[in-house]
């Protein structure tokens, strides 16, 4: 799923499920899994998605943009 990055810390991580973690949330920028697309919309929106989880299609890149 790509992602603003600013909407990406609103969004749980699937690897931090667990009683001792404290930020069940997406870090973007500072995990090692973040993928920066070379893409920004009106605004300077940074856009991305999570590694772990593979490469998004074009089609997925533009449909995004377009919303």
């Amino acid at each position: 799923m790509i992602v603003a990055e600013a909407e990406a810390s609103e969004l749980y991580c699937p690897f931090k499920f667990s009683p001792q973690i404290k930020n069940p949330f997406c870090v973007h920028d500072s995990c090692m899994a973040w993928r920066y697309l070379n893409i920004k919309n009106e605004h300077e929106e940074s856009f991305g998605y999570c590694g772990l989880v593979g490469k998004p299609s074009k089609e997925d890149v533009e449909i995004n943009l377009q919303s």
